[in-house]
Parts: C-alpha cells; structure tokens; sequence
C-alpha cells in the first residue's frame, strides 16, 4: 500500500471534519426527530390522560353493568372503580352446602350436591357404585378422589352407614370382612384407596407403576412401589387377586428400541442387545434364546418372561 505523504501535507485540518451537502441534509433530519421524540416523551403523561377523559362516564357505567349481569358468562367479577366508590352490588353466589345426616350408599345426586359435593367428585362416586363399590366405614368417604380434609371434617359426624347385621362379639366388623378383593390390574385409583393402609397418592403410585411394567404378575410387585413397605403388602394380601390375563405383552421381535427400554425391568444395554440380535438373527424364535446366549441375566429374564412375546405372523 502506497500512501501519498506530500498529498497529505497539502491537505488542510479543516478539511478533515467538512461535510458534504448530502451530509449535512442528513445530519439536519436527524436532528429534527430526535427533537420530536424528547417533546413527545415529555408530554406522554398529558396525552394518556386526555384520551382517558375522553371515554364516555355513561359508557364505562354500562359495561360494567353488563359485567355483573347474568347475561356475562364469567363468574370473577372484578371490583370496578364504582364499587370501591361505594356503590354495592349484589354478585350471585351458589347456595351454602346443608348439612344432614345421610348414608354414602343409599343418597341420590341431588342430595350430595346439598352436601357441598362437586360434580367432579359425584362422578367419581357414581362410576365407583357403578363398578360394585360400597362404602363400609365413615372413612371410605374420606378417600373420594379431590374430595379435602376440611370437607371430609364437615360431613363427617352425619356419615351414617345403614349395617347389613348386627356386629358380633369377638368376631370382626362386617366392615373388615366384607371388603371387597380387588383385582390390582384393573382397579382404578379410587378402589386401591379402599384398601387398608392405601390411600390415595399409594393408589395413584399403584397405577403409575402398573402402566410402565404393563400389568402386574406378582403380589411382590407391589413391593417395588416407591413407599409401600413389605408389612403393608402382608396386610393387603388377602384382599388383593392378580389377573394375568390383563397384563400387556411386548412383541420382542416388533418392539421399538424406545417401547423396549420403557419397561423398568430393561436398561440401556439390554435393549440394545435385543434389538442387535433380532437383527442378527432376523427374528428371534424363541424368548430362551435371550438366557441361552445371554442377551438377558437369568434374573431379568424371569422378570421379563411375563411381558415378553413372539408373536406368530
């Protein structure tokens, strides 16, 4: 690069910082918006105040009647300016719950929605009546799905559960063995509440676990759940039966990688191993096949035996 150093020792100081005319026009409506733009952020609050004086009293007054009218379909009402003025409003309400004595079994709808009940909850208590479901004690109430502590609190001393029989001395409560056995792979959440000791966040454990091993083939199972202890599991026993048949079978040489490694039994490599050996082999003829060349431990593979199929095409 060659620099002009006689050129530059002619050149004047000045004319380092002249502009040209188009330079100047440029600079000249620059300066022109930013004036406007400091005039009007000095009077923004006057402006915002002028176009809210401009909205019609009368107009805001008939809006927020409309707001309160039964023709408006948003039950929150917010307090308007007029209120919080003075002036009263007389908002609908729901009536309040009544209180009577009642039994869980034997009340109609009508009669649970006076006592408070929603209709979320009337559902869940209609599908459990429906399914064969009795309450046997006070406290089968309390294990309504979103049915809270204080609700319960409230209708509890009306609970009054009509006996089939007197209770005999030294023989347990009706309540206790007439509880119904429960099949656990199609139980809802509401009938494994009903179980001793399992309430409802057991339940929705229960279910939760039951839906990633596809059915439960063991008692033992149970066990596995996060919380539920071996004494627990002891307790419930009797009152429990698993029916293989529900359980939901994975075809082995059809199974996705990600259907595989869904299942709690498998980790990563198993169903890696899996699924390169059915390639291998082009199929895989017999679930043995995974213990005999031991693509699964004897332990996983008995595990697995339940959940696993090969399915005739």
């Amino acid at each position: 690069m060659n620099i002009d150093f006689a050129k530059m020792e002619n050149m004047h100081f000045k004319d380092l910082f002249s502009f040209s005319g188009r330079e100047r026009k440029g600079i000249f409506v620059l300066l022109i918006i930013l004036a406007v733009l400091i005039i009007l952020r000095a009077n923004m609050h006057f402006i915002i105040s002028s176009e809210n004086a401009s909205i019609d009293p009368h107009f805001i007054s008939e809006v927020e009647d409309f707001l309160r009218s039964d023709n408006y379909e948003n039950p929150k009402i917010e307090v308007s300016s007029t209120e919080k003025m003075g002036k009263k409003t007389a908002p609908s309400e729901s009536p309040p719950p009544q209180l009577f004595h009642f039994d869980p079994n034997t009340i109609t709808n009508d009669e649970w929605k006076k006592l408070g009940i929603s209709d979320f909850q009337l559902k869940v208590i209609n599908n459990y009546k429906q399914s064969g479901g009795k309450f046997f004690r006070k406290e089968d109430v309390k294990k309504i799905y979103g049915l809270d502590e204080k609700t319960y609190a409230r209708l509890e001393k009306y609970i009054k559960i009509e006996r089939a029989s007197p209770i005999i001395k030294d023989v347990a409560a009706p309540s206790e063995k007439a509880v119904p056995v429960i099949e656990i792979n199609t139980a809802d959440t509401f009938r494994l509440a009903l179980l001793r000791g399992i309430g409802p966040v057991y339940a929705r454990r229960i279910c939760k676990y039951r839906d990633l091993l596809g059915g439960f083939s063991s008692t033992d199972q149970l066990k596995e759940v996060y919380g539920i202890t071996d004494e627990l599991v002891s307790l419930i026993d009797s009152t429990i039966k698993i029916d293989r048949d529900h359980i939901r079978k994975i075809d082995v040489n059809k199974a996705k990688f990600g259907e595989l490694i869904r299942h709690p039994y498998l980790n990563e490599y198993q169903t890696k191993a899996i699924v390169q050996y059915r390639q291998f082999k082009d199929g895989i003829d017999d679930l043995q096949e995974l213990l005999a060349n031991n693509i699964l431990d004897e332990k996983t593979y008995f595990r697995m035996q339940p959940y696993l199929e090969v399915r005739e095409e």
